[in-house]
């Protein structure tokens, strides 16, 4: 996504088009920034560079085949499940519209700029391209990691992806109809009326979002504090050597990083029966769901419960082999 930014950037100088240009490489530069900061973080845990390089390239690898269960796969991946999960389900998401009027958008983009001179014409013709390209650029890398997207689906996170080439698709047919309407000497009050999409489509964004954030959204992230303090009365009851399981996978990073242990995700009877090595620790979330229950029922016999993280962030029982 970052080098394919700067080629646009770059396009876009030759196209005379500085700001465009300027704004594109500061999105990869931020694009960037980022990885190399979640790089650093990676570095930083381990101590080492290299260690961090091993680190993100087996997670790479399990990320786009699917073949191991560190991160909710359990098998071979399914393309179809893809198909199905992200590249349906992902952009009608992101749209807020839904399919059937972003393939209306997308066609009055097309054709709506057509009937423009001109510089305005070239303009809008140029960004709706840009946003083909953003939305090529996201769909490469739910592609080249289709096993991490899968078991990402059900989050918000990965759609984003799709947010900068979305908000060029959607605008465009809007600018091209205030334009071709203020080329007609239709009075401004009149055009105004073009933006009500725009309000209609950023009011349905913003109740779809985690805005506003409000005194008990902050509340509930404060919440984590004491999950991290019952992480942090583990550290002492277990080694290096040991290592601590979570039915669900997500929580095993920071995990890891409070009890200065390793951690799996274990969400089944039968996950847990093939770990050639039982975990010390057991962390259950207790999740309303019969696979949940009866894996809880089946750790009641070597397992015991030391204590319960009562929060409401991600509250869990913590249990001990007997």
């Amino acid at each position: 996504m970052t080098f394919m930014l700067i080629g646009i950037g770059i396009f876009c100088v030759f196209q005379k088009k500085m700001f465009l240009s300027l704004i594109t490489v500061f999105l990869g530069s931020g694009i960037a920034a980022g990885l190399l900061l979640h790089f650093g973080l990676v570095a930083w845990h381990y101590g080492s560079i290299r260690e961090a390089f091993a680190d993100r390239l087996a997670n790479a690898t399990q990320r786009v085949l699917g073949d191991e269960n560190l991160l909710g796969s359990t098998g071979g991946l399914d393309w179809g499940v893809w198909f199905e999960v992200v590249a349906l389900r992902f952009p009608a998401q992101v749209s807020v519209v839904g399919w059937g009027w972003l393939f209306v958008f997308i066609g009055l983009g097309i054709a709506l700029p057509l009937f423009l001179a001109g510089r305005s014409r070239s303009t809008l013709q140029l960004a709706f391209g840009l946003g083909i390209f953003f939305i090529i650029g996201a769909f490469s890398w739910y592609v080249l990691m289709p096993a991490h997207c899968i078991d990402h689906s059900g989050l918000s996170f990965l759609q984003k992806f799709l947010i900068p080439g979305m908000c060029l698709l959607l605008a465009v047919p809007i600018e091209a109809v205030f334009r071709i309407l203020e080329a007609k000497g239709v009075p401004a009050w009149t055009r105004a009326f073009c933006y009500a999409p725009v309000a209609v489509i950023a009011t349905m964004g913003v109740l779809q979002s985690e805005l506003p954030v409000t005194p008990q959204k902050i509340a509930f992230e404060r919440e984590f504090l004491k999950v991290a303090d019952c992480l942090r009365e583990i550290r002492p009851l277990a080694t290096p050597q040991d290592f601590l399981a979570c039915n669900l996978m997500r929580p095993t990073w920071m995990m890891m990083y409070y009890t200065k242990t390793r951690a799996v995700g274990v969400s089944t009877v039968e996950e847990f029966e093939k770990l050639k090595e039982k975990p010390k620790f057991f962390l259950l979330v207790p999740v309303n769901n019969p696979e949940t229950q009866r894996l809880a029922q089946h750790l009641e016999k070597t397992y015991r419960v030391r204590s319960v993280c009562e929060n409401q962030r991600l509250p869990f029982y913590v249990m001990e082999t007997i």
